[in-house]
């Protein structure tokens, strides 16, 4: 005679664990939570351990599993409250890059953990870079700044290790001159990501993104090439309506929009009937990693 016997805790953990991750994952998907949550939800690793110990020493005791979800949601609450405390700030670094004779600049930015917003200087500044940099605790600004003739060299990447409990919502806000031809390198790290290039002379964009939301606006003129790596989060690339373009776009884990009034070419390939003639073009490669990916005029 066969004996049936209750499915293991450990499976049952698993089970519950998989369901939970699941159940996240689609609210994030439909918008109902920031993909900032995932990287918050990280900082969270320490309380597993925890959980994993309490299950040894209560493995025999009859309340077992209410015990675990009670310290659980206890031990997350107050995880989460003391990271979401406003905490030690950084230093605030002030970033002016005169233009000078520079006609073309090769610009890198390299983000830690924050917002990066970058947008265009007026017309008339006689400035290369402008703007400010909210460091955390821990990180240093490594700049370089190099001009040779007409083409400058510029990078501003965050160094050193940071309490993610301590994170400020400040970031980085940098205008970029819309005088010169510029090539772009931009390396997100963890939050959201605005890059509003409309008034700018772009040749080439590189954007390789972390966690969080990005967006970017790309420029309305000129013929440039732009590859976009999706991280975690919603990538929402806006190409302006006098640009044509011709788009490779592959998905990751989520979805895939594109504007209508482009041809499909093949398998994740569009391009506008009139490509081939336009005075504004990009050439834009776009990699999904996991969040939704939409492309809008």
């Amino acid at each position: 005679m066969v004996q049936k016997t209750a499915p293991g805790g450990r499976g049952v953990w698993w089970g519950i664990a998989l369901i939970a991750i699941g159940v996240l994952w689609l609210f994030t998907s439909l918008g109902w939570f920031s993909w900032d949550f995932w990287a918050d939800l990280w900082l969270l690793w320490p309380l597993v351990l925890i959980l994993v110990g309490l299950n040894f020493l209560l493995r025999e005791h009859p309340q077992r599993i209410p015990v675990l979800i009670a310290a659980g949601l206890l031990g997350g609450g107050l995880l989460w409250m003391w990271n979401a405390r406003p905490g030690a700030q950084g230093a605030l670094e002030q970033i002016s890059i005169p233009l000078g004779p520079v006609n073309q600049a090769q610009i890198r930015l390299a983000p830690g953990v924050g917002q990066l917003e970058v947008s265009a200087l007026e017309e008339g500044s006689v400035s290369l870079v402008e703007g400010r940099v909210r460091l955390l605790p821990g990180e240093r600004l490594e700049r370089r700044s190099d001009v040779r003739g007409g083409e400058a060299v510029v990078a501003l990447e965050a160094r050193g290790r940071t309490s993610g409990a301590a994170r400020s919502r400040e970031g980085w806000e940098l205008r970029l001159s819309p005088r010169v031809n510029l090539r772009l390198d931009v390396n997100t790290g963890v939050g959201e990501t605005i890059l509003n290039l409309r008034s700018l002379q772009v040749s080439s964009l590189e954007v390789n993104s972390g966690v969080g939301r990005v967006q970017i606006e790309l420029p309305e003129q000129g013929i440039y090439r732009a590859s976009i790596d999706g991280g975690v989060g919603e990538l929402d690339i806006r190409i302006p309506p006098n640009v044509a373009v011709r788009l490779e776009a592959q998905t990751g884990l989520g979805g895939l929009e594109v504007p209508n009034g482009l041809l499909k070419q093949g398998v994740n390939r569009y391009e506008s009937t009139d490509y081939a003639a336009a005075v504004h073009r990009a050439d834009l490669e776009v990699k999904g990693g996991v969040g939704r990916v939409v492309i809008r005029r």
